[in-house]
């Protein structure tokens, strides 16, 4: 089973290959297919390490989502042709930094 500590800093890196990703704009981006294929392998990837944190480490920070997390995964994952644009793209914009700076700080108390 892979680390917890592990399972962050995939959270970490798959957030920094997104915002690399989406640097060119949005209709840039959704435009791109193989961008968002890409985009969304690395929400899927956020997803799963969320989902196996132990709960322990979740409540180490309990404002951070972590079942809406687990619920894009699964949306995407899943029902892949109800995903919205928008909201996506949002959720890339507006949450993504600071749920980067969130796990950081997770990381730092392990330390």
């Amino acid at each position: 089973m892979r680390e917890e500590k592990l399972r962050l800093e995939d959270i970490i890196n798959a957030i920094e290959k997104i915002e690399k990703k989406i640097k060119s704009g949005k209709e840039e981006v959704f435009a791109n297919g193989d961008l968002v294929d890409s985009i969304f392998f690395n929400f899927i990837i956020i997803g799963e390490a969320a989902a196996n944190l132990s709960p322990a480490i979740k409540d180490l920070d309990k404002s951070i989502p972590w079942v809406d997390i687990i619920s894009l995964r699964n949306l995407i994952v899943h029902h892949y042709f109800d995903i919205v644009d928008e909201v996506i793209w949002d959720t890339m914009v507006n949450d993504l930094a600071e749920l980067k700076t969130k796990i950081v700080k997770i990381l730092d108390i392990l330390d």
